[in-house]
């Protein structure tokens, strides 16, 4: 998730920045073939060629930190094509509003635009959908853990189903409701946190 936010997020700023250019056509090409194909299919694509016909990282198990990049590289994926895609849009969104035009002719520089006034305005709706971004994520590692053999919560997910072994499956289910209960919660606060507006008070 750390990895897909900071990738989505500079990649939506920068097709953004560069709007019907052709950093922008990249950068949504990227994004469409992002959210086109599963992590199903990047998975075992990433495990052959990176991994076996290049050779530069292992192709699977989990013994060391270099074989964490190839499954959250799978996860990550399509998370940065939903966020490249919504950041841009918002981004987009807040350049037509009147107080960018109004910082514009104050002369306050270009760089100062984009960093204090329209990422900050324009990442707004991008915490909201952190949370059922999340959601997906964790259900995804049911099947990425499985093709590069990780022996997390989602393989062992999979191999309670194939056994018949309702007491995990529910034990795992219910503790997959936990997780994202609490990302939720965390996105809630978060949200607080981005826009000044929003701010939690005791009530009277």
């Amino acid at each position: 998730m750390i990895f897909a936010v900071i990738i989505g997020l500079l990649l939506g700023i920068f097709a953004a920045l560069r709007h019907n250019k052709a950093g922008d056509y990249t950068a949504m090409l990227i994004a469409i073939i992002g959210i086109s194909v599963p992590s199903f299919v990047i998975g075992p694509l990433l495990s052959y060629f990176v991994g076996v016909k290049l050779g530069w990282l292992p192709p699977g198990l989990w013994n060391g930190p270099e074989h964490r990049v190839l499954p959250a590289l799978a996860l990550s994926f399509g998370t940065i094509a939903i966020l490249a895609r919504m950041m841009r849009a918002s981004m987009l969104d807040v350049a037509s509003q009147d107080y960018i035009k109004t910082a514009k002719s104050k002369g306050i520089g270009g760089n100062a635009i984009v960093w204090n006034h329209m990422i900050r305005n324009a990442i707004l709706p991008v915490v909201t959908i952190l949370g059922p971004i999340a959601a997906n994520v964790v259900t995804g590692t049911l099947v990425v853990e499985t093709i590069f053999s990780v022996p997390g919560l989602g393989h062992q997910f999979v191999q309670s189903i194939l056994t018949t072994d309702y007491t995990m499956i529910a034990g795992l289910a219910i503790f997959y409701a936990a997780i994202l209960i609490f990302v939720m919660f965390i996105t809630d606060i978060a949200y607080g946190l981005v826009d000044p507006r929003i701010r939690l008070g005791k009530g009277r």
